[in-house]
């Protein structure tokens, strides 16, 4: 059954959840073309799910939100609401959004009835120029904003006016929930800025992790408010930023905290090295013989890149099970090959100690790193291509080849590689899209492969990876046929492979 959402054309449209069943919404937005949901977008309509549920007496007056995995904008997100307490005063919510990848973000919400009560205000509204005197700052986003400073010394300090730019009547909830749409526009920024090279974004892989709001006192979100912002210094590759809140008459309506992931890209080395011949046996003193640099050092397809990271979303919930499947024999350290926008990270079972994960181009890089921020063990995201593995001999347990032997420029050396980095009785697990076992369909692949990778990043709809495999001298080779079409349609990489072999020498 198709899922379908209204159209969204402002943060109005935003906020309009659609129900599907009791304590469950479901969330569109706007298609940016930045490939990831806009962090704001769902904890607002998390937000929005979570005041659905509750009285219209009970206002928000705080929430706490992780940002489990990045979101596909072109997705529609699925809000389900649990209903942790309903008291006199106070009534708390959980909000889990989810897309077909799983759980993208986890928000508890808590609520309370208005209370008389003494009302102090102990920080003040620095003095700073009026939006009217200060230039717009472009954005796609559903709101305008003038920034007044942005430092990172002597103090890590950011500035700025923010409002909405339509307007949203006179509903406080709504108000709250356009609220935590634009919070979210300054404070990653802000986190990470006290990093050593936090004013050069090129050399960072920054994400939001998690996100805190605390509502004091009303306001409207389409009039000016003034965000003041904080760096409050990085650990543990990690930075804070705290916001107070401000009405244009100097009232302090809200706080924000935010922390970010912030990591160092990692580059290749400059210096070359001679390859290994595919054929050497890996043992022995042979296997410390100095290699490298007969191949290409970087990888780069932008427009396929993109492609095909929306691609492995959109058919993550189709090729769970394969994956799953895939990874299940895995163990101790694994190195895996080419590993795109980091789709296998979340399917890693409790038997893996840690894994390397080597992508060679920029933009899905930048999505495996943000996938293995989120990832329940040790994953180190590196620059690196399947002919030449950053990685000891004899080292890892398992190499993992999932989607990615059939745009490989030299096979046979990257499966050398393989051999070479495995302990004996280490395993090769593979995935692969392959030459078809019938000769009509074996043919027309073959055909296709004169233009197939000008147009898919380098992809040969051909490729033979079982007898590769046992070219590059592995054992125990086992395996079975899967055949994946696209909306019932066979394809040139319809056919598929799934299996295991075992490095020599146990």
């Amino acid at each position: 059954m198709a899922i379908s959402v209204h159209t969204v054309g402002g943060l109005r449209d935003l906020l309009e959840l659609d129900p599907v069943k009791p304590d469950a919404f479901l969330g569109a937005g706007p298609d940016l073309g930045w490939g990831r949901v806009y962090g704001g977008q769902v904890v607002a309509q998390a937000l929005r799910a979570a005041t659905l549920t509750v009285s219209s007496e009970f206002r928000a007056h705080s929430l706490h939100a992780y940002f489990v995995r990045p979101g596909i904008e072109t997705q529609p997100v699925l809000f389900e609401v649990e209903r942790v307490r309903d008291g006199r005063s106070f009534a708390t919510r959980q909000v889990i959004a989810f897309q077909a990848g799983g759980a993208i973000l986890n928000l508890i919400a808590s609520f309370q009835v208005d209370e008389a009560g003494a009302d102090v205000q102990r920080f003040s509204a620095p003095t700073v120029p009026s939006p009217d005197e200060l230039e717009p700052v472009e954005t796609d986003l559903f709101f305008e904003h003038r920034r007044v400073r942005y430092q990172r010394e002597p103090d890590t300090v950011a500035t700025a006016w923010m409002r909405a730019i339509h307007d949203l009547g006179d509903d406080p909830a709504l108000h709250a929930c356009a609220f935590a749409y634009l919070s979210d526009e300054y404070p990653l920024g802000v986190a990470v800025l006290p990093h050593p090279a936090g004013e050069n974004w090129d050399e960072l892989m920054a994400a939001s992790l998690d996100h805190a709001i605390w509502f004091h006192r009303p306001f409207r979100v389409d009039d000016w408010l003034l965000f003041d912002l904080a760096g409050h210094g990085v650990a543990n590759s990690r930075g804070l930023a705290l916001a107070h809140v401000f009405g244009s008459d100097g009232t302090h309506v809200a706080t924000v905290a935010q922390e970010g992931l912030v990591r160092v890209r990692r580059r290749r080395a400059t210096q070359t090295r001679t390859r290994a011949h595919p054929n050497r046996d890996h043992g022995g003193s042979d296997a410390d013989e100095p290699r490298g640099a007969l191949m290409p050092t970087t990888v780069h397809h932008p427009i396929f890149a993109r492609f095909y990271a929306r691609l492995a979303q959109a058919s993550d919930s189709m090729l769970a099970r394969h994956r799953t499947e895939l990874l299940a024999p895995a163990l101790g350290r694994v190195v895996e090959v080419g590993a795109g926008s980091g789709s296998n990270f979340a399917r890693y079972p409790t038997t893996v100690e840690s894994v390397l994960a080597l992508e060679p181009e920029p933009y899905l890089r930048d999505a495996a790193e943000v996938a293995a921020g989120h990832a329940s063990m040790p994953i180190e995201v590196r620059d690196a291509v399947a002919e030449e593995l950053p990685v000891e001999t004899g080292s890892v347990d398992a190499v993992v080849f999932s989607l990615v032997l059939c745009s490989i420029g030299d096979v046979a050396a990257a499966l050398s590689e393989a051999r070479r980095v495995l302990r004996p009785g280490g395993s090769v697990l593979f995935y692969e899209h392959v030459v078809a076992p019938t000769r009509r369909l074996a043919a027309v692949q073959r055909g296709v492969d004169h233009v197939w990778p000008h147009l898919f990043g380098g992809c040969h709809a051909a490729r033979d990876t079982v007898t590769a495999l046992e070219a590059a001298g592995f054992e125990d080779l086992t395996f079975r046929r899967l055949h994946l079409d696209v909306a019932h349609m066979p394809t040139p990489v319809s056919p598929h492979v799934l299996g295991r072999a075992v490095s020599p020498g146990r």
